[in-house]
């Protein structure tokens, strides 16, 4: 018998043998090739997962479920919802402090909003839309300095470590 026939009998046992793996339903017996041969079926083309398979992978891949870990959840959210509507309530119903009117503090003197119209006596024309937009920032500027100056006067308190 020469080399020949030695090397085609021996690569038909192990087709014979690769066959039977494939065919075969025992997992156990596989060796390395024909999982390989097996990925390489599957990448060429995919058959469906059967459900043990997929239940497998699932296991595998996911965590079991922990029960009762919403309770912490749930007390915690009304925890703090109990104590936002304690805080609501305290502040609505707060007494008002003696000698204290809030009606008699005095308000604000706030520069009333205006039209642009006073600002100009004659139409726009073309070209111009510059110096009316500075002279429109210029005269919006002032209201905003005399904003700031009249709720520094009114409630200094209030405005401190603002900029």
């Amino acid at each position: 018998m020469s080399d020949q026939e030695e090397n085609e009998r021996d690569e038909m046992a192990k087709a014979e043998a690769l066959r039977r793996a494939l065919a075969d339903a025992d997992e156990s017996d596989r060796d390395g090739l024909a999982e390989l041969a097996e990925s390489l079926r599957a990448a060429h083309a995919p058959s469906e997962l059967s459900q043990k398979d997929h239940e497998e992978i699932l296991s595998r891949a996911l965590p079991p479920a922990k029960s009762g870990g919403g309770r912490v959840i749930r007390v915690t959210f009304g925890v703090v919802s109990a104590m936002a509507i304690a805080a609501g309530l305290l502040l609505y119903l707060r007494p008002i402090a003696p000698g204290k009117d809030p009606a008699s503090e005095a308000p604000i003197a706030w520069a009333r909003s205006r039209s642009t119209a006073p600002l100009f006596s004659e139409p726009w024309k073309r070209g111009e839309s510059t110096a009316r937009i500075d002279r429109i920032a210029l005269a919006r500027e002032h209201d905003f300095r005399e904003n700031r100056f009249n709720s520094r006067l009114a409630a200094p308190d209030r405005t401190r470590g603002r900029r």
